[in-house]
This record gives structure tokens, C-alpha cells and sequence, in this order.
């Protein structure tokens, strides 16, 4: 697999850090409120935030006076939050700063940790590991889909960014051995928040299939203590949920959980109508220009299971199952979303 791993010296992990936080600022926030919005969905979102900002009602977003059920209102606060800023007219005259800047700095945010676990748990490759801590954070960054959909002002950027921070979080803990177990399960509630149920459902699909690869189910349960865990996400995710339901009632269920959750699984909603081997493409296309590098790594990381399907492949030590745990996580993400009858390019983005 390579040569041995070298300890990332404080230096390094500091210099690293601080160009791939320079190479983030250029890519997602330089020029970001330069244009103003585009297509039928920012304004949407930014027209609900900045609703919240001047009625005061941070409970449900509304629109020209309706209530907007499709997403919970993590991603509307962040916006409403730099909306309530004074001075709008000369900082954000064409109200997409506001909006876009919580897209940018969580695309941002997902650069930083990967370059921080990669600088903290070196993987065993050639390369020294501040290259590769470095280079992953751009090949993320660089994915065509992450650039566009890290500049407008929507909430899949938001969303999938606490998806990363909640897996990586729960690797990190697995890797780590020792230390506290928590971390990975309020970012997990934090994604619940949103986006919706679906964050629980892809961080559950990425680890089961991670555990038995590893053989360590039960060593990956020890660290991450699940039903604790998901108590400690419920606690965070579930108290908005149960006031808009006390204050909304049924069409608030119907709207959010029946519509736009359950329906887009089961069935083709706003003309989303594509063939079942969608995402294959767009797994080519999104991880440019780092494509031919990810199959070779999915080829690695997985194909002793493929090989062998009827058992699982050699253990790793969890320090060093890194690639293993991201094929899973890639594979998770292909499978829900291609088993979903409603398919859209930014459901890739997880």
C-alpha cells in the first residue's frame, strides 16, 4: 500500500490548513454576490429568509404570506441571520450574499475537515500526507457540482456539508479508539434540521455495510454507542419538528413528510422523471477532475468484496480504513438515491 506513516508536524498541519482555507475562500466566496439570483428556487429561499428577518417569525418560512413546508429551517435561519444585518443596500444590494454565503463557507467548512482528518490520521500511500490532506480538499472542492451548487442559495450545500462533518466525525471517533463517542450525533441532528429524516437514513447505510467490511460491527457500535447517539440527534433535530407540527398540524405532515420526503422516494414529483442508471454519469461528471482517481480508489477500497461477496474482506486497522469508510459512504449515497424515483443532479452532493 505504501510507505510508513509519518507523524504531520504542527507546522505543516497549520500551513496546510491555511492554503486549502485560502484555496475555499477563492473558490466559493470571492465575487459571491456579484451576480443576482438565478432560476425559480433561490429566490424562493432567499425571499423566505429574509421574511423570517423582518416578521420575527423564525418558526415556519413563509412566502408572499404562504407557509413554504419543503424544508426545515436550519438553512432559512442561517440566511435570515445575515439578512437581519444592518446596512443591507451597501453590503448586499442584490440580496444573493446573504443568501449564498451559508452555501460558500459550508463547502468551506467540508475542505477544512477533510484536510484536518488526513493531517491527523494519515493514510498509508506514498504521497507525504500533507499532499494528500490537500489534494483531497481540492478534488472535493473542484467537483463541478460542489462549485456551482457552493455559490447559490439553496440548502443542499448546507445539508450535505453536515452530512460530511457527521460521517468523518464518526470515522474519526472510530479511528481514534479512545476519547469521547458523541461528536458525529449533534451534526447529525444539525443535518436532520436541514434537510430532513434522510441525513439519519444515509449516515445509518454508510456505517452498517462500513462495520461489516471491517468485520468490527461491534467494535464500531462500542465507539459510537448508536442508541445513545441517536437520542442525543433526536434531541437536537426533533424539538423544531414538534412545534411545527403543534402550530401547522396535518398539512404541515402532508407537505413536509408526505410530499417531500416520502413521495420524492416513491415517486416522480415536478417532472424529476430519469433512468434508474442516472447517478452513473453524474458520478463521472461530479468528481472531475479527479474521476479516473476515485474508480481506481473505489476499485481498491471495495474489490475484495466484490471478489469474495460472500464474506467479508480483510479488517484494516481503523486508523487506516479510510478509503474503505468513503467507499461505503459514496456507495450509500449511489444506492439511495438510485433506488428514489425522483432524481435530481444535486442529490449527488452527499
Amino acid at each position: 500500500m505504501g510507505t510508513a506513516i509519518q507523524p504531520v508536524a504542527p507546522r505543516t498541519r497549520l500551513v496546510a490548513l491555511l492554503a486549502v482555507l485560502a484555496a475555499g475562500l477563492l473558490l466559493f466566496v470571492w465575487q459571491l454576490g456579484s451576480t443576482g439570483l438565478v432560476d425559480e428556487t433561490p429566490p424562493l429561499f432567499a425571499a423566505s429568509a429574509r421574511a423570517m428577518a423582518e416578521s420575527g417569525d423564525w418558526l415556519i418560512p413563509h412566502v408572499n404570506g404562504l407557509p413554504r413546508y419543503d424544508k426545515p429551517p436550519l438553512v432559512y435561519w442561517l440566511m435570515g441571520a445575515l439578512y437581519a444585518l444592518p446596512g443591507q443596500a451597501r453590503w448586499n444590494p442584490l440580496g444573493t450574499w446573504a443568501s449564498s454565503l451559508p452555501s460558500a463557507l459550508a463547502c468551506v467548512g467540508v475542505m477544512l475537515l477533510l484536510c484536518d482528518t488526513l493531517l491527523r490520521r494519515p493514510q498509508p500511500v506514498a504521497q507525504p500526507p500533507a499532499v494528500v490532506a490537500v489534494t483531497a480538499a481540492l478534488a472535493f472542492a473542484l467537483s463541478p457540482l460542489v462549485i456551482l451548487w457552493g455559490r447559490i442559495g439553496v440548502s443542499d450545500a448546507v445539508f450535505s456539508a453536515l452530512v460530511a462533518a457527521s460521517l468523518l466525525l464518526a470515522w474519526r471517533t472510530y479511528a481514534a479508539g479512545v476519547g469521547p463517542w458523541w461528536p458525529a450525533w449533534p451534526v447529525l441532528g444539525m443535518a436532520v434540521r436541514a434537510k430532513g429524516p434522510v441525513a439519519v437514513v444515509l449516515f445509518a447505510l454508510t456505517l452498517l455495510p462500513f462495520g461489516w467490511l471491517q468485520a468490527d460491527l461491534a467494535g464500531l457500535s462500542r465507539r459510537l454507542r448508536p442508541f445513545a447517539g441517536l437520542a442525543l440527534t433526536a434531541l437536537v433535530a426533533v424539538p423544531w419538528y414538534g412545534l411545527a407540527l403543534l402550530r401547522e398540524g396535518r398539512p404541515y405532515w402532508d407537505s413536509f413528510f408526505g410530499y417531500h420526503n416520502l413521495q420524492r422516494f416513491t415517486a416522480v414529483v415536478n417532472d424529476h422523471l430519469q433512468p434508474w442508471w442516472f447517478f452513473g454519469p453524474v458520478l463521472v461528471v461530479a468528481s472531475l477532475p479527479a474521476t479516473p482517481l476515485l474508480l481506481l480508489g473505489l476499485t481498491r477500497a471495495i474489490g475484495p468484496l466484490v471478489l469474495s461477496w460472500r464474506r467479508p474482506a480483510e479488517p484494516r486497522p481503523p486508523s487506516a480504513s479510510l478509503d474503505r469508510f468513503a467507499a461505503c459512504w459514496l456507495l450509500a449515497v449511489l444506492l439511495f438515491f438510485t433506488l428514489a424515483a425522483t432524481k435530481l443532479p444535486s442529490y449527488w452532493l452527499p
